[in-house]
C-alpha cells in the first residue's frame, strides 16, 4: 500500500510552515482516526473537503483555501490515472 504522508505534508507546510506537522496530525486524528504517516489516496479526498473549515479558521483566505484544494487534486489525479 502507497502512503503520501509526504506529499500531504509538503503541501500544508508551504501554507502553515512548522506548524504543519502538528496540523496534520490533528486533521489526520480526528477526520481519519490514524496517523499521519499512514494517509493514503482515498484520505486525501477526505482531507481536501475539510481545508474550507481547517484553513478557514487559520488563514481565513479563500486564495489559500482554494490553491491548496487544487494542489490535493492534483496528487488525487495523479496517483488515480
Amino acid at each position: 500500500m502507497k502512503y503520501y504522508y509526504h506529499e500531504v505534508l509538503a503541501i500544508t507546510e508551504e501554507y502553515l510552515g512548522p506548524a504543519a506537522r502538528r496540523f496534520l496530525q490533528r486533521q489526520s486524528l480526528f477526520h481519519l482516526d490514524k496517523e499521519p504517516e499512514l494517509i493514503v489516496i482515498n484520505d486525501i479526498i477526505i482531507l481536501k473537503e475539510n481545508i474550507p473549515i481547517a484553513f478557514g479558521v487559520i488563514a481565513n483566505d479563500k486564495k489559500v483555501i482554494d490553491d491548496s484544494r487544487k494542489k490535493f487534486d492534483d496528487i488525487i489525479k495523479k496517483h488515480l490515472k
